[in-house]
């Protein structure tokens, strides 16, 4: 069963994480509930994006 914050806590990390940096599970697995157990993939890279203007 996963944890209901789990969720949101890897959407804030990928959300948060420059659009160039490939992040993986292993990167976030310490501040899981379960750790790497409690999710499954291979990883993603970030969506942050920053707009000078």
């Amino acid at each position: 069963m996963i944890d209901f914050i789990d969720p949101l806590i890897v959407a804030e990390r990928i959300a948060t994480t420059e659009n160039t940096k490939y992040l993986s599970i292993q990167d976030i697995k310490d501040e899981l509930r379960d750790g790497e157990e409690g999710v499954s993939g291979i990883g993603t890279l970030g969506k942050k994006t920053i707009y000078i203007m």
